[in-house]
């Protein structure tokens, strides 16, 4: 599992945190002011971002307020030698940060693949670059798939766990619910490349970026 973050380096002066967090589970991407973490948390959804406050700084807050970052349960961490208190902020010393990252990732609401992003309880799904509020059975049919990315996801196990019902007589909501998720994921619904149609047996999702892997 590697796990994107966002590592927020105001001060040029201050020793980077980067060497501590390259490794096999992180893919980590570095800001060095307010306009650059902004133009990347405008694309992307991180898993987590760290904030290094070593040797003082401020915490940013204006970015905090981007769409990335407001729909979705990212967790942000601050790195700092003295105990101080920030909202919705873990606050943790130079030592502890890898484990307080990991725990802060696991704890999320955050369910990911390849690009794609989805946030459980504001059922919020990033795709194709933007944010889309899902319904209900839209989220739960996205959170399955997502969940067993790869792995078919037969049809009886959908209706149970999004409709709460072993009847397969008539799957044509779900054939619809399919349809409505390709439109948002997908660059061309009529020929997905992400959610496909397994015949006889039901959907497989496919996180094309790991292919060459």
């Amino acid at each position: 599992m590697h796990y994107s973050l966002l590592l927020f380096e105001p001060n040029s002066d201050v020793p980077s945190l980067a060497h501590t967090l390259n490794g096999d589970n992180f893919r980590v991407a570095r800001a060095f002011s307010d306009a650059e973490a902004e133009m990347w948390l405008a694309a992307n959804v991180p898993d987590a971002v760290v904030v290094n406050l070593l040797h003082g700084g401020s915490f940013p807050t204006g970015i905090r307020q981007l769409p990335t970052v407001t729909h979705f349960s990212v967790p942000w961490v601050a790195v700092s030698e003295k105990s101080q208190s920030l909202d919705d902020c873990l606050v943790c010393p130079p030592e502890k940060l890898l484990p307080t990252v990991t725990k802060a990732i696991e704890d999320s609401l955050l369910v990911r693949v390849g690009p794609f992003a989805l946030d459980v309880k504001s059922q919020s799904l990033w795709a194709q670059g933007d944010v889309h509020h899902l319904t209900p059975k839209l989220a739960l049919l996205m959170q399955i798939l997502l969940e067993n990315s790869g792995q078919i996801v037969y049809r009886k196990a959908i209706m149970q766990h999004v409709w709460k019902t072993d009847y397969m007589g008539d799957t044509r909501t779900l054939d619809v619910h399919i349809r409505w998720l390709r439109e948002i994921i997908e660059v061309n619904p009529s020929r997905p490349k992400f959610l496909l149609t397994v015949r006889g047996a039901g959907y497989r999702f496919i996180d094309t970026s790991t292919k060459s892997i």
